[in-house]
Parts: structure tokens; sequence; C-alpha cells
């Protein structure tokens, strides 16, 4: 993020220039050595920039377990078309997000339930600090966690996982809303 956020023409560039690539590059499938080794995106800033600073990402074998070619396919004619400077603005909004946060009804507290899915391999966003999700916990009353033996796009490399705990969680929720799951 750091890095993006001080350079982010450059970063989008390096995107931008082989979109296909850049798919392959990042839709990557988790892996239980996630944690035992430095992110790849840890050395990002010392790199100077994505793939080892290279001015494009490298050509890597479509990873099917989380993209279908039609999906990279799809992705890539997007991407293609309109860049990816809309789609990783997101990291360049922290200011923003956080006025927003401030001004929210009830402190930002939610009293809903609510239900957080996360991967188990995620080398960007480490579940496996005790303390990952303290904040979450502090502010929303009725959390359920469940975690998911997948990687950052879990979504997409678990679906089958994903989709059990929010019908699971649905039906708890509308059986018994009051007390969430």
């Amino acid at each position: 993020m750091v890095a993006y956020e001080r350079h982010p023409e450059r970063i989008t560039a390096v995107f931008d220039a082989e979109p296909a690539n850049t798919v392959k590059a990042l839709f990557r499938k988790g892996s239980p050595k996630a944690h035992s080794r430095p992110s790849p995106t840890s050395d990002t800033t010392a790199d100077g920039g994505w793939f080892g600073g290279a001015p494009a990402a490298p050509d890597l074998p479509l990873d099917t377990d989380v993209l279908s070619p039609q999906d990279h396919a799809e992705l890539t004619e997007s991407l293609k078309t309109n860049g990816f400077w809309g789609p990783t603005c997101y990291y360049l909004n922290h200011r923003a997000n956080a006025a927003f946060a401030k001004a929210a009804v009830n402190g930002g507290r939610l009293g809903m339930p609510v239900l957080f899915v996360g991967a188990a391999y995620d080398p960007v966003a480490d579940l496996t600090n005790p303390r990952a999700l303290d904040r979450m916990r502090t502010t929303c009353a009725r959390l359920t966690e469940r975690r998911v033996q997948a990687g950052h796009w879990l979504q997409l490399e678990a679906a089958g996982d994903v989709n059990h705990h929010l019908a699971t969680w649905l039906r708890t929720a509308v059986e018994n809303p009051a007390s969430g799951s």
C-alpha cells in the first residue's frame, strides 16, 4: 500500500503494460506456507515496484484453481479497456475512509448480525495474528467469524466453502435475528 500511495502512476503503468499477465500474476491460489515467509508484496517498495521492479508483470501460467480461462479473458478485456487506475484507487482512499468512519452513525458500531469469512492462507490479510480482528470484534456487536482454507481470492478459490458459510449464516440470522450466530 505504501508503494502504491507513493507511486500510483508508476504501479498502475506496470499493471497496464500487460493486463493479461498482471491478472495471471495477481490471481494466485493460497498456500499453507503463506505465513512461514514474508508476503510476496513485502518487498515492493524496496524492489522499486511490483514484480521486482520490472516494467510489466511476468507471463505466469494461469492458475485455474482461482480463475477459469473465460474469467481470465473477461477480466483481461475489461482491464485492457478501462485500465487498473480505477480498481486500484482504493489504496489511495485511506484518509477519506477514515473520515467517513469517524462520521458513522453510532460511532461506527454495527448492531445487526455480521459475517466475516477470512482466508487462512492470505499473505496480505494475515489472520494468524490473534489480534488481527480485534477492531472488527469491538465494532460488530453480533459478529460471526469463519475461516476458509484458501488464499486472498477465497471467493474464487473456495467458492463452495464460502457459499456454505454464507448460506448457513443467513439461515441462522433469519431464524434467530436477535442473537446472530
